[in-house]
C-alpha cells in the first residue's frame, strides 16, 4: 500500500479492518493510535514487543529515522517470509513419515490394549508356555493398562516437562548448558548452528542496508538469535569489534562460521561492501542449510518408518505366534 502511494495511517487502518487475529489486531490498533497522536509507528510496536519482536521494532525505527520506511518494511517482510518458508518446508517434509509412523503405532496400541490381554488367558487355558515375545507384550500391556501406573507416569512426565520449562526460562546457567549440549549433538547441533548463522547474517545484512551503523546492527541482530550459547559467542564478536578488531577476524576467532564466508567478509571490509557481501554470505549459508536439512530429512524419514514398522511387526509376531503354535499342536 505504501508503494501504491497510500499514507501510512490509511494503510494501517485498512489492515486493521481486514485483520481477524485476536492478538495481532489490538497491536495494530496501538500502532495506528500512535501515528494519529503524532508518534512514530515503532512507538506503538514497542508496547507490543512480545508480538513484533525486538529486531522488527528496531528495523522499523531505523527506517523511520532514515526516511526509508517502505524499503525497510519490504526487507523485513522478505526476511520473515524466508524464515516462515524454511519452517514450512521442514514441517511438510516431516508430515508423511510422521503420519505413517503414527498409523503404525496406533495399530500397535490396539493390539497392546485389546488383543494382548486376551491372548494370555486363552493360551494358558488351552495349555502351553507362552513364547518370549508374547510374554514381553503381555507385560507391557499390563503396565500400560494399569490406571495407577498411567496416573503416576502422566504426573511424573507433566511435572518433569513443566520443571524443565520453568528452569530453562528462569535459570540462565541451565539454559546456557542446555543450548551448549544441543550444539554438540550430532546432526541437530550442526542444523541449529547453520540456522542461527543464516538468521543472524540475514538480519545483519538487512540492518546495514537500511542505514543502521555496524555496532548497532550487530547488537540488534544478536537479539534475534535463540540459542544462548551461540548468542554468547556473537557477543564476544561484538566485544572484539568494539576493541578495534576486524569483523572477519572477530568472527574467525569466536565462531565456527565457514572459512569461505570469513574470507568474503574480510574482502568486503577492504572494499566497503559489507552489507551486500553479508547478504551474499547469508545466501550461501542458506543453500548449505537447505542441503543439510534435505539430507537430515532423507535419513529421518526411513528411520521413523523403520521404528514404526519394527514396533508394529513385533506386536504382530507376539500376538499371532501363540496362535500359530496352538494350531500346529492340534
Amino acid at each position: 500500500m505504501l508503494n501504491a502511494g497510500v499514507s501510512l495511517a490509511d494503510s494501517l487502518e485498512n489492515l486493521v479492518k481486514s485483520e481477524a487475529d485476536s492478538s495481532l489486531r489490538p497491536a495494530m490498533i496501538s500502532c495506528l493510535q500512535a501515528l494519529l497522536q503524532g508518534e512514530r509507528m515503532s512507538s506503538g510496536m514497542r508496547r507490543h514487543s512480545d508480538i513484533f519482536g525486538r529486531f522488527s521494532i528496531k528495523m522499523v525505527y531505523v527506517s523511520e529515522k532514515t526516511g526509508s520506511l517502505t524499503s525497510g518494511l519490504d526487507k523485513l517482510a522478505r526476511l520473515e517470509e524466508k524464515m516462515l518458508e524454511r519452517t514450512q518446508k521442514i514441517q511438510s517434509a516431516l508430515a508423511y513419515p510422521f503420519c505413517l509412523s503414527l498409523v503404525m503405532l496406533s495399530v500397535a496400541a490396539v493390539f497392546v490394549f485389546f488383543v494382548a490381554p486376551g491372548d494370555d488367558g486363552l493360551f494358558r487355558l488351552l495349555g502351553g508356555d507362552l513364547p518370549w515375545p508374547s510374554l514381553v507384550l503381555i507385560q507391557i500391556s499390563s503396565l500400560i493398562t494399569n490406571p495407577l501406573l498411567i496416573v503416576i507416569g502422566v504426573t511424573l512426565f507433566g511435572f518433569g516437562a513443566l520443571s524443565f520449562r520453568k528452569l530453562y526460562s528462569s535459570s540462565s546457567s541451565f539454559r546456557l548448558q542446555t543450548d551448549r549440549l544441543l550444539l554438540l549433538t550430532p546432526v541437530i547441533g550442526k542444523l541449529i548452528t547453520k540456522f542461527e548463522t543464516v538468521r543472524f547474517f540475514e538480519c545483519l545484512s538487512s540492518s546495514l542496508k537500511i542505514g543502521l551503523p555496524l555496532l548497532e546492527s550487530l547488537s540488534s541482530s544478536i537479539g534475534v538469535v535463540q540459542n544462548v550459547h551461540f548468542q554468547k559467542d556473537l557477543l564476544k564478536v561484538y566485544g572484539d569489534i568494539v576493541e578495534g578488531r576486524g569483523v572477519g577476524e572477530s568472527f574467525s576467532r569466536r565462531t565456527r562460521i565457514p572459512k569461505l564466508v570469513i574470507a568474503l567478509i574480510e574482502v568486503a571490509e577492504e572494499t566497503g561492501t559489507l552489507d551486500s557481501t553479508l547478504s551474499r554470505a547469508a545466501t550461501i549459508l542458506e543453500e548449505e542449510l537447505d542441503q543439510l536439512v534435505a539430507s537430515a530429512l532423507l535419513l529421518l524419514e526411513p528411520l521413523l518408518i523403520a521404528i514404526g514398522g519394527l514396533i508394529a511387526g513385533f506386536v504382530a509376531i507376539a500376538t499371532f505366534l501363540p496362535i500359530m503354535r496352538l494350531v500346529s499342536t492340534f
